[in-house]
């Protein structure tokens, strides 16, 4: 007998059957004049809000069926890459006709007020019926589901569509209370998809929370429509247009780069056209005051995806993505303070730390060949970064200056405070597992070079 997961599996490696019967959807008339306004808009937004430095972009070549890939820094990301792109070929060609990878909640009722907007109350409230789905697809912008869990609210409204307006006690395995506090079990699933069980509805859970039969249902019709978005994706390729995908499907909360998910390798095994990937990879200065410099590196293009394994695929898209990085003073001066922390120490000279940070972002530039903030690399311009840096440093209260000596929480250094992960990690630890990550996909890189 085989399993129900296994199914869903075979399904999914049999993608490239179901893509074929699947024609790459038509926007509306209006849209492309609203993506070019847009593309003006985000790239004003980031000039103004952003020091955007642009390296590579003439490796960009416009080939039909471009994936674009790149890491998931912050809800910028989009905003800075996209216009960067667009402008580079004057919106002509494929990039003129780009497609996002979104996630499923940008389309649900809710997402507008409870992630864009969740304060004032009373204006999250009103716009709480707000549906941004025919604006996104007007942009280009089709939504993919997580392979597990989902938003209660998206789930409910499929179990409407499948079974109709049921009560909560018949679709809940266990008491409703406890998935919808303060619901009565007799309620109608109607009756909760308001404003008063909002925070509730925008809560991820599997399908494991409905009876057994609504369970085996759901995850069936769950799979399809992977299948279907997925297939859209890979007919937008086929018809040699661009594709834009963050593999990771989430963002970096500890900075270090995410598993890829299998949707990055099901896309390229279901698209019948000979395709370009495009690395691209976004490191944000955010240990600092003032305008954040953010770096956005354009990798060289990879080609003949199509006969890799997912394993190979996933390896040389994460390594091609991370070393790209840029490396900042945030990275090294966390790095610096982790190794002085491990030894047992809680302070150091503030010479000393400079010197460090000097001494090292010099030996991976000249030596070692990374991309480093040039700004790391001139005296003047060093002392500076350093001023902002401290500055960012007394805002947060993440050092204390004691005369010429520097102090620190070694805790929080290390990552072990709030390790029981209910905390977001420190940014020294974000910022050390972003260097990590570039030295890591360096070695690799040496250690097997990748196939163009």
């Amino acid at each position: 007998m085989i399993s129900e997961q296994t199914l869903l599996e075979l399904l999914l490696s049999c993608g490239g059957l179901f893509a074929r019967q699947i024609p790459a959807p038509r926007p509306p008339w209006w849209g492309r004049g609203l993506r070019r306004t847009l593309a003006v808009v985000f790239a004003a937004i980031g000039r103004l809000g952003f020091d955007l430095q642009v390296r590579g972009l003439e490796q960009f070549s416009n080939s039909p069926g471009t994936l674009i890939v790149c890491n998931h820094k912050t809800d910028f990301d989009i905003i800075l890459l996209a216009p960067t792109l667009y402008w580079s070929h004057r919106g002509r060609g494929p990039i003129g006709r780009l497609a996002f990878v979104a996630a499923e909640r940008m389309f649900q009722q809710g997402y507008f007020s409870n992630y864009l907007l969740p304060r004032p109350r009373w204006l999250s409230r009103l716009l709480y019926p707000v549906n941004l789905s025919a604006a996104l697809q007007a942009l280009r912008t089709y939504p993919i589901p997580h392979a597990r869990d989902r938003k209660l609210g998206a789930q409910l409204a499929d179990i409407m569509e499948l079974k109709g307006n049921l009560t909560l006690g018949e679709i809940f395995r266990g008491p409703p209370e406890e998935i919808l506090p303060g619901a009565p079990p007799g309620a109608h699933i109607t009756e909760v998809l308001g404003w008063s069980y909002h925070q509730a509805l925008y809560q991820e859970h599997d399908y494991s929370i409905f009876t057994p039969h609504l369970e085996r249902k759901l995850r069936a019709q769950h799979f399809t429509r992977i299948l279907s978005c997925l297939g859209r994706f890979a007919a937008i390729l086929d018809e040699g247009d661009a594709v834009y995908l963050a593999p990771e499907g989430e963002l970096e909360i500890e900075g270090n780069f995410e598993e890829i998910k299998a949707g990055l390798a099901r896309m390229v095994q279901m698209s019948r056209r000979e395709m370009v990937l495009l690395p691209v990879n976004l490191t944000y200065d955010l240990m600092t005051t003032g305008r954040r410099r953010v770096f956005l590196t354009v990798g060289a293009e990879l080609r003949g995806l199509q006969s890799w394994s997912r394993e190979r695929l996933d390896d040389q898209v994460e390594r091609a993505i991370s070393r790209l990085g840029t490396v900042t003073l945030g990275q090294l001066a966390s790095t610096i303070l982790q190794a002085v922390a491990s030894e047992g120490e809680s302070s150091l000279a503030e010479g000393f730390f400079k010197e460090q940070i000097q001494r090292e972002a010099a030996r991976l530039a000249f030596k070692e060949g990374y991309r480093v903030d040039e700004r790391l690399l001139r005296e003047e311009a060093f002392e500076r970064c350093w001023q902002r840096f401290c500055a960012y440093c007394r805002r947060r209260k993440l050092l204390e200056w004691q005369g010429e000596r520097i102090s620190f929480a070694r805790a929080q250094v290390l990552g072990t405070a709030g390790a029981d992960g209910e905390e977001p990690v420190s940014p020294w630890v974000y910022s050390a597992n972003e260097l990590a990550t570039i030295i890591a996909a360096h070695k690799k890189a040496a250690a097997a070079p990748e196939v163009m």
